[in-house]
């Protein structure tokens, strides 16, 4: 009795339907509910000698001609219903053999696009699909950078691009993908597509390698070189003293007050006028180290502009501040002012050499006094200046100025006899960020060796009732005011 009670419930709540309905296996348990591709793109590769290719390799790297098949991926993977569709879109580029539910075979036919998908009906009658988007090239038979417009490489500015371009062969029907690298990326980068980017100033490589499937393994570089971007600023000094110096490009040429000027090279200038801190601090080194200065030079307090100096003696600091950044900072600069072979070290020099080496401090030039007091805002090198396409300063305006009056913005002028100098930066800068490069005090200039010719000041001062860009004037190279001072420059090394 007690044996035949131990089957009989079982089977009278199987007969009643007393099980968990959740324990009843029905189709829709294996049913299918994800399809793909494990890619959702293909690239092959076919000879452009042939038209045609036994099968490609399906794979996240694509690039190797070999038999293989495509496979589906799916979930579950004991699904049961196997209605699954398959199309291609341009069955001129490729074709497929079935091999099994899940799977085909792909053979090249030409180069060109297509797509392959594949569609799911679910038992609920419901659709999954999913695509497989195929390009088929030429494989590559010769690459490298287009140098036609860049014989000699890149010449770029910091933050300034510029875009690659690259030579393929054939030259239709090519996967044209390329890995794009810098060997340097802190002076120079370049994108997926080959944009390059200065970062700052130096030279690296930029190379370019093929993606797609190649005959060899084909790689070209080219060298870019990064200078400084206009009105870039360094501090040549990190004593208890700043000389903060501001980049200008060469500029072979620009307007003159009469036809073009041009400078040849590019140099650093000094963003103010020299400073009293910095005359002391140059001189009370110098006078210790074989050189003489009058005790002439003067200004109220430390920022302002050292005045009473004459052409003379400020040539002589140009080499005394070269010597005094040697001990300093460690640097090799040969002096730039010699009386025969000999450095110009007091006001006992009958004439003025230039040192052969020329990377000593200096006065600037006329034309390199006007070129830097010519910047606009845009500091673009290739939009810099011109005055007569309106996209710089007017010779007859003061540098910076932004119309063609209004020039007290800029300059410290027309105080009369009763004026004196002021505290440098104490006006808006010009575009390259440079002060007072109009009013204030007068600059001394270089034009020549020849000392009984008059010496070339520009600007103008506080005492001037007008001053521009062109604004200059002489006197003998021995001559002093409390309104002539003067700024440094130096070459780009």
């Amino acid at each position: 009795m007690r044996k035949i009670f131990c089957w009989f419930i079982p089977l009278a709540m199987l007969l009643f339907g007393c099980f968990p309905v959740s324990d009843v296996v029905s189709d829709e348990d294996f049913d299918i509910t994800t399809l793909s591709f494990p890619n959702s793109n293909l690239k092959v590769y076919i000879s452009p000698t042939s038209q045609q290719s036994s099968s490609i390799l399906y794979s996240t790297t694509p690039a190797t001609q070999t038999d293989t098949t495509i496979a589906l991926s799916y979930s579950p993977a004991n699904a049961l219903n196997k209605h699954i569709t398959w199309s291609i879109s341009n069955t001129d580029v490729v074709s497929f053999a079935d091999e099994g539910t899940f799977q085909r075979k792909i053979s090249v036919k030409n180069v060109g696009s297509s797509q392959i998908t594949a569609t799911a009906t679910t038992l609920k009658e419901t659709t999954l699909q999913t695509s497989l988007a195929v390009n088929c090239y030429y494989i590559i038979q010769g690459f490298s950078i287009d140098t036609a417009d860049i014989p000699s490489g890149v010449s770029i500015r910091e933050n300034q691009t510029y875009q690659l371009k690259t030579n393929f062969s054939p030259t239709d029907n090519i996967d044209t993908e390329v890995n794009w690298s810098s060997n340097k990326n802190s002076v120079a980068t370049v994108s997926s597509n080959g944009l390059i980017t200065g970062v700052a100033y130096g030279e690296a490589y930029i190379s370019a390698t093929p993606i797609g499937k190649a005959v060899s393994n084909f790689k070209d570089s080219v060298l870019v070189s990064v200078d400084y971007a206009t009105g870039s600023k360094i501090n040549f000094l990190n004593d208890n003293v700043e000389l903060q110096m501001h980049y200008v490009p060469q500029m072979t040429s620009f307007p003159a007050s009469s036809g073009t000027e041009s400078v040849e090279q590019s140099y650093w200038m000094a963003e103010t006028e020299t400073t009293k801190k910095l005359w002391d601090s140059v001189t009370t080194w110098a006078t210790s180290n074989g050189y003489t200065f009058s005790s002439d030079p003067t200004a109220p307090s430390a920022e302002y502009p050292i005045g009473n100096v004459s052409w003379g003696e400020a040539i002589i600091f140009c080499n005394a501040l070269t010597e005094y950044c040697n001990s300093k900072m460690g640097t090799s600069y040969s002096p730039y002012y010699l009386n025969g072979s000999q450095t110009i070290k007091n006001a006992t020099f009958s004439s003025v050499n230039l040192s052969s080496t020329k990377n000593g401090y200096r006065l600037p030039t006329g034309a390199e006094w006007r070129l830097a007091a010519m910047y606009i805002q845009d500091k673009s090198y290739d939009k810099t200046l011109l005055p007569n396409n309106n996209e710089a300063t007017d010779l007859n305006w003061a540098s910076g100025a932004s119309s063609s009056s209004g020039f007290s913005t800029v300059a410290w002028y027309g105080e009369g006899e009763s004026g004196s100098s002021h505290e440098v930066k104490k006006k808006k800068g010009n575009a390259l960020e440079i002060y007072d490069m109009n009013g204030n005090l007068w600059e001394w200039y270089y034009t020549n060796g020849v000392l009984d010719e008059n010496r070339m000041r520009a600007g103008g001062s506080y005492l001037s009732t007008s001053v521009s860009i062109v604004f200059q004037d002489n006197s003998d190279y021995y001559t002093k005011s409390p309104a002539f001072g003067f700024r440094v420059v130096k070459n780009k090394d």
